[in-house]
This record gives structure tokens, C-alpha cells and sequence, in this order.
């Protein structure tokens, strides 16, 4: 082909695309000569399960007319509000991301459910939006979705024994597994013996009844999950029996609560049937999930600073790996100071963001970490002042919890919060003040009095909430004080573990 007829079949594709163009934008389509989509459905239905995969739904599903093309808008979540059109509490909160609208179809990721749901609990939600033909009628349609909690199954069971285990004849001992995830909505356990004339169970209690070997079985609340160890019934033992974590009243505990950054103290009773010095009484101690606790050698167990959620903590014998179990829930820790230094362990060379009491005295007061001032942890606060009317320690309107004063919002009103902390002084007896102030060129004062001496004692406050605010003005943040007078005999005081927790 030459290139003059080439040019020539060029020109005329362009002259006819470029036609075709102009006919497109330049017609007018009257909206009022076109019918308005009609629906074989009035809303979508959708229904999904936590553990489900990621969903994608049509908008324009079952619309019988189009009248040409149709684009889904104004897409919105809908929920009841109060009178000031706020959303009511009671209405369920749509997880960032779980809807999501792309073009003519909306995307569901039920796995963002996860953390709000449990196996039974079911939330519902509705959208609305308008579909548009190019009519001058759009039409509304909804969707109504339902999330439902799904059930977390058991993929694996630790048993807390050995592989191959022995036990005296003629006692009983609970037998103990893991199963995981900790929270499997159905963490139920089946045991069984091979043989229940050497050894049975009931429930979780193994009984030996005679000499012998026999296998013994545990299984998931599903049946898909089993496993299998070996006991040997013997007639006499000097090996561990069982191990159970209890209180101090040594009763058996299951379950337990932990705030992240709080340490508690496990304790655990070793059981034999015919112990002697050659007896291994060793524990080992461990955690089911050190993202969320962590237990030391002794049992002591502290929860991850920003951790949430269920784990659990094992401790099991050195010889036979007998153990017990218990269930932590770790949660976000009550004290309304406990991110700001409260206890002093954040820094050993600030007490930030706490600040010298106001009236300090300039150049005498010293306020500094120290170990020997810690009533319990690393570190506690050394208050120091050769004679001044008050020194003590504040947290600034910008650090300060707003809790004892009335909030605008009155959200706080009727309750009560406990302010507790550890003191003592090096110089007879001193009174001090918890106090809120609420900043101004008047401040309003609110404060509560307490006594400490030279030995360590632990302040507990019940402070109702008041309101202190000025009536003339708007509602302004306070500073909250721990301040000390000397009584012209100077100060000299340890300071540790401050905590502001509601009581109602």
C-alpha cells in the first residue's frame, strides 16, 4: 500500500472518530424521556461470617430496566441518631475499612469483625443509595448486612505431660491440656483410657486402679483434634503427681485478669504420693503468648504494655512435665496515670511530665528518682525542701486526668475515683493535699487531706467528683497536685505508685 492511500484511510478514521466524538458530547438527552431504573428486588440482603472471605456485591444487581448505563451514588451508612442527629450508642460500631465502595460494587472484609464478635453474636447494619440512569428520577435502594461471629476451632491440644509418663497406683490427679488458640469458642476437652481397668476418668480426674500401661487419649469438642500419651501405672512413685496454680487461700484458680503493666504473683502446690529427698520439685514456669504476658521463673506474671486479649499462663513440673494452666485476659490498664510516670519507672533521670509543686522553694525544693525512694519497682521520688509552706510534686492542665472536677459534658457526674499512692517521710509527721485547681486568674480549689509518717504506708483517697468550675466561664482543665506541708520543720519525703481509678 502507498502512502498516499494510507494518508488517505488515516484522514478518514479520523474524520469519523472525531464525528462520532462530537455526536456523543453534543446531543442532549432529555432525563424526563427516560424511564427510571426498575428493581426485581427493593433491597440487597447480605449475610457473611467473621471468618469469611472477602466479599464483593453488585449494586446494580436485579435491576430490570437500565435505560442505558447505571451508576450507583451517594452511598451511605445509615444509623439512629439522638435529636442532635448524634449516633446512638446502641447502634454497633462499622470497623475502618469493613465496607468499602468501589465504582458499581461494594467490598466486605468480614476478618476486621474479628476482635468485635464471638461465636453467637451477630451485628446488622444498613446503607442506602441511589441508582441513576440518566433519568430525572434516581431510585433509592438499601442494603442490609449481617455479620456474624463465627466459631474459633481448636487446631492443636497440648497435653501437660510427658510423652511417656508414670503415676503410683491408687490416686487420682486432674489432668491438664492447652488447647489453642485460647480462645477456641469450644475449648472442651474428652479424655479417655485405653484400659479403665488399670486407670479411668472422670471429667479430667485419672484414677490408677491397678498396675499396668495403658494410653490415654485427649480429644476436641469436634473430634478432629487428638492426642495420645503413655502412662505407666507403677506401684510406688517418688515423681511429681500434679501441680495446681492457686490463691492464697490455696484454692484452685481457672481464670484471671491482668492490666498491662500490672504484675501479679502466681503460686503453685506441687503434689506427690511418696516424696523423698531425691524428689525433683522443680517448676518451669512459661506463657502462652509473651506479645501479650510474660511470666518469669517464680510465677510472677506482667502484662505487655498494650496488649489485649486472652492468653494463657502453664506451669509444669521439671520431671514429667505435669502441669496446670491458667486463663489470662489481658486489658488496658484502669489507673488514669499509668501513662504518665505514675510509678516513676519510665526514666531514671526525669520525673517527666510531673513538675515541682508551685510553690517550691526556689533553689531549697528538690524533687529526684531514686531507688531508695521506691516503695516497690526500681525507682520512687525523693521530696526535699529545707522550709517552705508546701512542696510537693503537679501534673500540668495539659497532663492532668480530667476526672475529679465536673466535666461540660457531665459524663463524669455522680462518680467516685480512688487516688492511692505509697509515702512516708524522713522528718516526723506530715500533712499533705490532693488537689485539683482549676486554672484561671481565680482558681477553684478542691482538695482532700491525708497524714503520713516515717514508715511506708499506702494513701487511699475516695475523692467524689465536684464541680469546681467557675459558673462565669467555660469549663477550663485543671492540674492536679500532691503537695506536702512542712510546717517550718522542711521536707523530706518518698513518693511512688500514684494511681487515680473509678470506683462506679
Amino acid at each position: 500500500m502507498n502512502n498516499n492511500i494510507k494518508a488517505s484511510m488515516l484522514a478518514m478514521l479520523i474524520a469519523a472518530l472525531t464525528a462520532g466524538c462530537n455526536e456523543d458530547f453534543s446531543s442532549n438527552v432529555d432525563g424526563s424521556q427516560i424511564e427510571p431504573v426498575t428493581l426485581e428486588v427493593e433491597s440487597i440482603n447480605i449475610v457473611v461470617s467473621e471468618d469469611d472471605d472477602i466479599k464483593r456485591v453488585s449494586l446494580l444487581a436485579d435491576i430490570v430496566n437500565t435505560g442505558g448505563r447505571v451508576f450507583a451514588r451517594n452511598f451511605e451508612y445509615k444509623y439512629l441518631t439522638d435529636d442532635d442527629g448524634i449516633k446512638l450508642p446502641t447502634e454497633p460500631a462499622l470497623p475502618n475499612g469493613g465496607v468499602t465502595k468501589e465504582l458499581e460494587e461494594i467490598i466486605i472484609t468480614p476478618s476486621l469483625w474479628t476482635d468485635q464478635l464471638v461465636y453467637g453474636e451477630t451485628v446488622s447494619y444498613r446503607f442506602r443509595y441511589d441508582l441513576d440512569n440518566g433519568s430525572d428520577t434516581t431510585v433509592e435502594r438499601w442494603v442490609n448486612l449481617t455479620v456474624n461471629g463465627a466459631e474459633t476451632k481448636v487446631t492443636d491440644i497440648d497435653v501437660l505431660a510427658d510423652n511417656s509418663f508414670e503415676l503410683p497406683v491408687g490416686i487420682s490427679t486432674k489432668m491438664r491440656a492447652l488447647v489453642s488458640p485460647v480462645d477456641a469458642t469450644f475449648p472442651e476437652i474428652t479424655w479417655t483410657s485405653s484400659d479403665n481397668n488399670i486407670a479411668s476418668f472422670s471429667g479430667d480426674i485419672l484414677t490408677t486402679k491397678a498396675t499396668g500401661d495403658v494410653a490415654i487419649t485427649a480429644t476436641s469438642a469436634d473430634g478432629l483434634v487428638v492426642k495420645t500419651n503413655d502412662l505407666s501405672v507403677v506401684s510406688d512413685s517418688n515423681k511429681p503427681t500434679g501441680v495446681a496454680i492457686v490463691d492464697d487461700a490455696d484454692s484452685e484458680i481457672e481464670v484471671i485478669r491482668v492490666e498491662e503493666g500490672e504484675t501479679l504473683s502466681l503460686k503453685a502446690l506441687l503434689n506427690f504420693k511418696s516424696q523423698d529427698n531425691s524428689s525433683n520439685t522443680n517448676l518451669i514456669w512459661s506463657s502462652d503468648d509473651e506479645t501479650k504476658l510474660t511470666v518469669d521463673a517464680q510465677g510472677k506474671a506482667t502484662g505487655v504494655i498494650g496488649a489485649r486479649g486472652a492468653t494463657a499462663v502453664k506451669v509444669v513440673t521439671e520431671e514429667q512435665g505435669l502441669g496446670d494452666i491458667v486463663r489470662v485476659q489481658v486489658v488496658p490498664n484502669s489507673n488514669a496515670l499509668f501513662s504518665k510516670n505514675g510509678n516513676f519507672e519510665f526514666s531514671a533521670d526525669s520525673i517527666a511530665p510531673w513538675v515541682g509543686y508551685w510553690q517550691n522553694a526556689s533553689g531549697g525544693a528538690t524533687v529526684t528518682v531514686k531507688e531508695e525512694a521506691a516503695s516497690a519497682g526500681m525507682y520512687g521520688i525523693h521530696i526535699q525542701s529545707p522550709g517552705t509552706k508546701n512542696t510537693g510534686i503537679t501534673l500540668s492542665p495539659d497532663e492532668a486526668p480530667q476526672l475529679l472536677g465536673l466535666l461540660e459534658d457531665k459524663s463524669n457526674f455522680g462518680k467516685t475515683y480512688r487516688v492511692k499512692f505509697d509515702a512516708k517521710t524522713k522528718v516526723g509527721t506530715r500533712i499533705g493535699f490532693v488537689e485539683q485547681i482549676m486554672q484561671g486568674q481565680n482558681p477553684t480549689r478542691s482538695f482532700t487531706k491525708f497524714t503520713i509518717n516515717n514508715t511506708w504506708s499506702t494513701v487511699t483517697l475516695d475523692i467524689p467528683v465536684k464541680d469546681i468550675q467557675d459558673p462565669n466561664k467555660s469549663y477550663l482543665n485543671s492540674r492536679f497536685d500532691i503537695y506536702f506541708n512542712a510546717h517550718g520543720g522542711g521536707i523530706d519525703i518518698f513518693l511512688d505508685n500514684i494511681s487515680i481509678r473509678e470506683l462506679n
